[in-house]
């Protein structure tokens, strides 16, 4: 499926005059074999043919709330200032509660229903986009249920119930945390039973072991929250806690855990994933190089799925330019991102090159041990004290991290380190 964002005036035609509210996105490749003035389509365009409807799957996947190198990971329920405006996905819905996009995506199985009847899809093609319909609708209420608790299942379009008065029927009532998690999860098992082991879309389209491998995660949160959810403090004066719909229960955190195994299993079983590098590097800087690979030299074999940035391929950039560390960028880009020495401290120095025993974690910069220390302005005049000789000398500007985890010599940039022919 290819996602792409450097042709938007040619889809942008196709979106002015579409009568459906499916949201187009530049996708301009899927078209190519529709006949007339692409101009001028209409609704019964777009559902009278393959790529018609393969133009609106394209879209369904845009709006997955993935936030994958995205700057908006900043606005999502992650990030505590902006817990209410999320934004995700190249259209830039702004909610994990987006029933306009679950309009869209319930709008699009109901047209497959009828294209199946009328032949323009094969009952094979039916199924895997049917698959990929539920597995998406699953990712979006994952992200929903994960900020919210439980929510409002819609599995229809709801256009009948617009009467223009009351609109009774549109108003649906949120179901509880417990049961949103076991619709999730349900709603995956039937897509991994419609989705093929292999996509003939393409490798960044949804399989069925895409589905198993978002239903493990959806399991284990679940998992969790009910293990844990006594626990948690909830203020009875929200209605939501006062209905209990918020509730998890302890008791049910073995059966979502074994679901987590039930799934993992058929991945696993099936034969055909693996991780990348397969045996255990043989020392740090083996593992450092493996790290590096692994993401320039991206492996379908263990990636369950993922979202591209460039026209379909795996590998793209990343914006280090302008998320990087000051030492590193160039020109008028200004750099905004550094580790700070409490991050560093995190990573476990090995007690040699090829020997991976934990040996301590602190950069050590005084010879007698202390390390708790700040440099605030009323210290600064103590610090300046010390002897040189109190302070730990290293034989090269790069020494203090040599023998640091490779996940740290592979991810950041500290005094001496090769990056960019620089």
């Amino acid at each position: 499926l290819l996602i792409r964002v450097n042709s938007m005036k040619k889809v942008f035609r196709y979106i002015m005059t579409a009568v459906l509210s499916f949201g187009m996105t530049s996708c301009d490749k899927i078209f190519d074999n529709l006949e007339g003035d692409l101009s001028k389509m209409t609704a019964e365009n777009l559902l009278s043919s393959e790529a018609g409807l393969k133009g609106l799957l394209a879209n369904l996947y845009t709006n997955i709330p993935m936030g994958a190198f995205d700057s908006g990971d900043n606005s999502t329920f992650f990030a505590n200032s902006s817990r209410q405006r999320p934004s995700y996905g190249a259209g830039g819905i702004n909610s994990w509660w987006s029933y306009s996009n679950m309009r869209s995506i319930n709008k699009f199985i109901e047209a497959l229903d009828s294209a199946v009847a009328k032949g323009i899809i094969t009952e094979d093609n039916y199924n895997t986009y049917m698959g990929e319909a539920l597995f998406i609708r699953a990712y979006c209420y994952f992200g929903g249920v994960t900020a919210y608790g439980g929510m409002p299942i819609v599995e229809t379009s709801l256009d009948d119930k617009y009467d223009g008065k009351e609109n009774a029927g549109l108003y649906i009532p949120r179901s509880t945390q417990k049961d949103t998690y076991d619709w999730i999860i349900a709603q995956l098992d039937e897509a991994a039973n419609l989705l093929p082991e292999v996509n003939n879309g393409g490798n960044m389209r949804a399989n069925k072991y895409s589905a198993l491998g978002l239903q493990t995660r959806v399991a284990l949160q679940a998992a969790s929250i009910s293990k844990y959810w006594s626990r948690k403090e909830l203020n009875p004066a929200y209605v939501a806690v006062a209905r209990d719909l918020t509730k998890m229960k302890p008791e049910d955190a073995d059966a979502y855990y074994a679901k987590v195994v039930e799934a993992a299993g058929k991945i696993i079983n099936s034969g055909k994933y693996s991780l990348f590098g397969g045996t255990a590097p043989a020392s740090i800087e083996a593992a450092k190089q493996s790290l590096i690979d692994l993401f320039q030299s991206y492996q379908f074999t263990e990636g369950l799925f993922g979202r591209s940035y460039n026209s379909g391929s795996a590998t793209t950039g990343n914006g280090i330019q302008t998320r990087g560390p000051a030492q590193h960028v160039d020109g008028y880009l200004v750099g905004t991102g550094a580790a700070t020495l409490n991050i560093v401290d995190e990573y476990d120095y090995y007690a040699s090159a090829t020997d991976r025993k934990v040996a301590g974690r602190q950069v050590i910069t005084r010879n007698s041990g202390g390390e708790d220390y700040y440099l605030d302005n009323e210290y600064f005049e103590n610090e300046g004290t010390l002897t040189f000789d109190q302070y730990k000398r290293y034989p090269t500007v790069d020494a203090p991290f040599k023998l640091k985890d490779a996940r740290f010599q592979a991810w950041f940039f500290y005094p001496g380190t090769q990056y960019a022919n620089t």
